[in-house]
């Protein structure tokens, strides 16, 4: 496709908006040299895999949900993920929520990476959550990310934020971090060895301070408890002495 297209979902969130529940399989959509498409005001639910684009470019997901089936096999082929990214460019998620993913350990929320010797272009996240996935965001080869205004949340032990292999194109800043005890903020491999062959290790990251005095990212982010409503129901209003508003009203 060359002329942009959206595909829209409903817009009346209050009554439940569009929903699609997918089984515990996937993906919705896979993309393979696409260019010019937007998704809106979308909800998956008991989601194995979200969204791919391969080879593609100018692809925009806004208002888009991805929740997570619980209980799929770790000894699945793929891991499971919410949107994976290979070769693609151009890529935005705005209001863009990613939740459970949480089934194995090479799962994520965003998975990045190349694919036939493309490299991935820049993917812009902005005034998103990715919240209790095993990974929040994983970037298999270097790939120039930024993250902004968004909520990054790890519950389980291990689950990590970020994962990159190479985090050198990587910007961050203005998020809020919710880094649960035993779970990690960020993962990055570190070459210690040019030598042939190449050795690195991976280094981790526990605390914003930490990752911010390595890597001069996230100088303006936070550490704080967001205080969801319910996220497990998908519930992401902020919780509040004065109620919030709900499809029967202020509670």
């Amino acid at each position: 496709s060359t002329n942009p297209v959206t595909i829209r979902g409903s817009t009346n969130w209050a009554a439940g908006g569009t929903r699609i529940d997918m089984n515990r399989d996937g993906p919705l959509v896979s993309m393979l040299g696409v260019n010019s498409l937007t998704f809106s005001d979308l909800t998956l639910t008991n989601a194995r895999y979200g969204f791919t684009a391969q080879l593609s470019s100018n692809i925009v997901f806004n208002r888009t949900v991805v929740s997570g089936a619980a209980g799929i096999s770790d000894a699945a082929n793929l891991s499971a993920f919410g949107f994976r990214l290979d070769g693609s460019a151009a890529i935005q998620l705005n209001r863009v929520v990613v939740n459970a993913i949480t089934n194995r350990t090479g799962s994520a929320g965003i998975i990045i990476n190349q694919l036939s010797g493309t490299l991935p272009g820049a993917l812009s996240i902005q005034n998103s959550i990715l919240w209790s996935n095993a990974y929040g965001v994983w970037a298999q080869s270097a790939a120039p990310v930024s993250i902004s205004n968004s909520i990054l949340h790890a519950a389980s032990p291990n689950a990590t934020a970020l994962r990159f292999v190479d985090a050198s194109q990587f910007q961050a800043n203005y998020n809020n971090y919710r880094i649960e005890p035993g779970a990690r903020l960020a993962e990055l491999q570190v070459v210690i060895s040019t030598n042939s062959p190449t050795v690195s290790m991976p280094i981790y990251f526990t605390t914003l301070q930490s990752w911010r005095d390595y890597t001069g990212r996230d100088t303006n982010s936070l550490a704080y408890h967001p205080r969801f409503a319910d996220p497990a129901a998908l519930n992401f209003a902020l919780l509040s002495s004065a109620g919030r508003w709900t499809a029967t009203g202020l509670v």
